[in-house]
């Protein structure tokens, strides 16, 4: 027995009434191993007897117990609590006996897989004595959604390229509310892979919204499969492992048709798309590479359309390249010819007569349809033939060329026109002339004889096809004018340099053909005013002072250099020798003297332009009496063909 304790908290107010127990709780302050009851003053008027029925040591109990633990179906709950110092706890499964569960602070269950309320017992154990008491700890289960809660729309076979579309929902009777379930996507069934909004995983792409619906793009050739969960309103999802399978199978097309990329057709043959050449099996036609629209095999093909064709595999896909096929559509231009074509009756013209520009061309009694005819059909008179053409590629013309034929009398129609290249010059130049001689008639000249007389005063420089001058007159010999052609000269003609101003050189041609009744045919006439050459003409006037000077004086000269012709003197040298017995003195406008002579340099004169020098000369006082002194100027210049000039001699 250990030291008493004293109850003086009067803990034994209790009401006894017939039949009834009463307890008695007190703490225990220290060690015990008993407990002893004493009748203090005035309980044993009050008892007879007191019976203890049960004497139970109660722990104090632990702090922080988990509580409101929620926990999915088959998942497990942790459990805690803190114990009171001095204790330690256990957890059971059971509120007595029961199978001990763990021991600690705290506890994590098996899974639980029924849906409910899971209870849990602690014991507080001290000193290794167990509260008989134990507390109870409550775990409410909630339940998940199953696979056969769940339903997929839209799994199947698809096309590569086609966007695979997963449509998530509940089983109708589920017990799960749908306005509160979410759904998730995986790509494996243990839930490690989910599928996000916007997810791109090798190329395949991943799209969900706010309902769950599940789109994928890029998906490859082959089966592939995705799992589906749902989440409850408490949060409970598809257990890993239970989730519904989505199976997809994408199947891989045949790829594009062959065809090539180029391909001609005659537009005479009104072309549809049906006679494109491909090879495929269940070929499409479309505007564009990505149009739905298929176009119907009756499309009329345009020329510089492309069209795109696809065709489908075993499984019914449709390609998802399209082969592209630009057509050509040759219309073919229709040959080119004069409408109304005249020939000769005594010429027996056939079809191969009529001029027709263009590739093989076919003639036709028709516009459309009608008897192709043989080239050798003779013309008729008044009669319209239909001319079409190939184009390289082979394709007939739609359009054909209409020609009407008129049968004729022939005779060559010469036509002159000359033409010179100025029709001013100056003397002593070349002047070009262009000569046209056409056939206008409606029969080939045959030999034409082309004449053209020099006029005075000119020579033959040089002429085109051959032409020679005989006689003063230029000759040409051509042997054939055909039919509304032409044959053209150029000859060159030089003039005479001394020719004077205001010569009009007089130019015509003549063309000379038996076939022709108005033969010798004029040209039309073609003057040219000739000019006379630009040319500088010096003139020297010398003039003494005075005619008479005295031994011993000075005389002075006046040279006036004076350029009477039409040009321009450059570069004029004046020379003045002294004559004998004479002493230069001076000289204007920078006049030198050297070696007895006296030189002006002068820059120009111009057309009716002078120049004017002085020269004086000294006369020595020894010089006798009567002596005749004669002195002469010269000027010259390159400009002047006719130089050097001189003044006139003293008398």
């Amino acid at each position: 027995m250990g030291s008493a304790v004293s109850l003086n908290n009067n803990l034994l107010r209790v009401t006894l009434l017939s039949g009834s127990a009463g307890t008695v709780v007190f703490p225990a302050g220290q060690a015990f191993n008993g407990i002893r009851v004493t009748n203090t003053a005035g309980v044993a008027t009050l008892l007879t007897s007191v019976d203890i029925f049960q004497a139970e040591i109660n722990f104090a109990g632990p702090s922080a117990i988990s509580e409101d633990v929620e926990v999915c179906v088959g998942e497990r709950a942790t459990l805690s609590a803190t114990p009171a110092e001095g204790t330690t706890l256990r957890w059971y499964d059971a509120p007595e006996g029961g199978t001990l569960l763990a021991s600690g602070n705290s506890f994590t269950s098996a899974p639980l897989t029924t849906v409910g309320q899971t209870t849990f017992f602690i014991a507080v154990v001290r000193n290794d004595c167990e509260d008989p008491i134990r507390i109870p700890v409550r775990v409410q289960v909630n339940p998940a959604p199953q696979a056969a809660d769940l339903t997929i729309t839209g799994a199947g076979e698809f096309c590569l390229g086609e966007t695979v579309i997963l449509t998530p929902g509940l089983q109708e009777g589920s017990a799960f509310d749908p306005a509160a379930t979410t759904f998730r996507w995986y790509r494996d069934a243990a839930r490690t892979n989910e599928i996000l909004d916007g997810q791109e995983v090798g190329g395949v792409r991943f799209a969900l919204n706010a309902a769950g619906e599940l789109r994928v793009d890029g998906l490859a050739a082959g089966d592939v499969s995705f799992f589906l969960s749902a989440v409850s309103a408490s949060g409970c999802e598809t257990p890993a492992g239970g989730l519904l399978v989505a199976n997809v199978r994408v199947n891989a097309d045949a790829g594009p048709p062959v065809a090539n990329a180029n391909q001609l057709f005659c537009a005479i043959n009104m072309p549809t798309l049906a006679d494109i050449a491909v090879s495929g099996i269940g070929l499409r036609f479309f505007a564009t590479i990505d149009d739905l629209t298929e176009l119907p095999l009756t499309t009329p093909l345009v020329d510089g359309a492309t069209y795109f064709i696809s065709q489908e595999s075993a499984a019914g896909c449709e390609s998802a390249q399209r082969t592209a096929v630009t057509v050509q559509v040759e219309a073919g231009m229709a040959p080119v010819a004069n409408a109304v074509q005249e020939f000769c009756l005594t010429a027996n013209a056939t079809l191969a007569d009529l001029v027709v520009s263009g590739r093989n061309v076919r003639f036709f009694d028709a516009p459309t349809g009608g008897t192709a005819l043989p080239l050798s059909t003779p013309l008729v008179n008044g009669m319209r033939y239909f001319a079409s053409a190939e184009t390289t590629a082979g394709c007939e013309s739609v359009e054909r060329t209409e020609i009407l034929v008129n049968l004729i009398d022939c005779v060559a129609n010469l036509n002159l026109v000359l033409a010179a290249n100025r029709t001013r010059i100056t003397a002593g130049e070349d002047n070009t002339f262009t000569l046209e001689v056409s056939n206008t008639g409606n029969l080939a000249t045959g030999p034409v004889r082309i004449e053209s007389p020099l006029p005075p005063g000119t020579q033959l420089v040089n002429a085109s096809a051959g032409g020679v001058v005989n006689a003063g007159v230029l000759v040409w010999e051509v042997p054939n004018i055909p039919i509304g052609e032409s044959v053209f000269f150029t000859y060159v003609l030089g003039s005479n340099v001394d020719l004077p101003d205001g010569t009009v050189l007089a130019n015509q041609a003549r063309g000379i053909a038996a076939t022709d009744p108005r033969s010798p045919v004029l040209s039309n006439l073609v003057n040219v005013i000739v000019d006379a050459a630009p040319r500088a003409d010096l003139e020297v006037l010398k003039t003494p002072a005075a005619p008479r000077v005295l031994a011993g004086e000075s005389i002075t000269y006046t040279i006036r250099v004076r350029n009477i012709g039409n040009a321009a003197a450059r570069n004029v040298l004046v020379t003045d020798a002294l004559p004998a017995g004479t002493v230069f003195e001076s000289a204007s406008m920078g006049g030198t003297f050297a070696a007895g002579t006296v030189s002006w340099n002068i820059a120009e004169i111009a057309a009716g332009g002078e120049a004017t020098l002085t020269l004086v000369l000294g006369i020595p006082a020894n010089t006798a009496a009567g002596t005749v002194i004669r002195n002469v100027a010269v000027a010259n210049s390159a400009d002047d063909p006719d130089g050097p000039k001189e003044n006139a001699p003293d008398p």
